[in-house]
């Protein structure tokens, strides 16, 4: 799968490194890659999976997994660049909601605005006065949100359509169905054919 391909690609290019290899480590760094993740996501998964290594290590190693990543996905990011651009100028400077419509005919809307800070007083119990900011949204589109934000939003929408066009399949054929976030299950005997009712409705979808 895409973990294991840029895995493999990246331990072949660091064979010095490649004991350190595991799907699991290169599963966060690839998940978040479309979200516009930074080098400092991956440090940190780095240091959860191989917490021995030294800060230095750390920083060498998460670099060179980050640069891995653009090398190995480098169509897929200008995607990302372009979706992020493309959202943002779609907004301007006056819109506050992205509109999209999915292949199931549902329409997907992101709201991005910019906030300020009010300071409010508090009172605790002990009557002691404490000073807090909040952040409260205003009317004023954030462009800069809108870019960020919409490749994740994006791609959660299509993961959504493609679990409605499994539903809707799994209802007309009256079969059994659970389905929790990504996780799809039905009754055991049932799952052969739930297997081929998901493969045929991602080809569906991304065709």
């Amino acid at each position: 799968d895409m973990y294991e391909f840029v895995g493999v690609e990246w331990s072949n290019g660091f064979p010095e490194l490649a004991y350190l290899y595991s799907r699991k480590l290169f599963k966060i760094p690839v998940m978040t890659f479309c979200y516009r993740a930074t080098p400092t996501t991956t440090m940190k998964h780095l240091r959860k999976i191989h917490p021995s290594l030294s800060n230095e290590e750390v920083g060498k190693i998460g670099m060179s997994i980050y640069r891995s990543l653009h090398t190995t996905l480098g169509d897929f990011t200008e995607a990302v660049e372009w979706l992020g651009k493309s959202a943002a100028t779609c907004v301007g400077s006056r819109r506050t909601k992205l509109n999209w419509t999915l292949f199931d005919g549902f329409v997907a809307q992101q709201t991005k605005t910019v906030e300020k800070a009010i300071t409010v007083e508090v009172t605790l119990s002990n009557e002691k006065v404490i000073h807090t900011d909040i952040m409260v949204e205003t009317q004023r589109s954030n462009p800069k949100a809108h870019e960020t934000a919409s490749c994740a939003n994006f791609v959660h929408s299509l993961d959504a359509c493609h679990l409605r066009m499994v539903a809707r399949r799994m209802s007309q054929a009256n079969l059994p169905m659970v389905f929790v976030h990504d996780s799809f299950a039905t009754h055991s005997n049932k799952v052969d054919t739930m297997y081929d009712i998901i493969v045929e409705e991602f080809i569906k979808l991304y065709s």
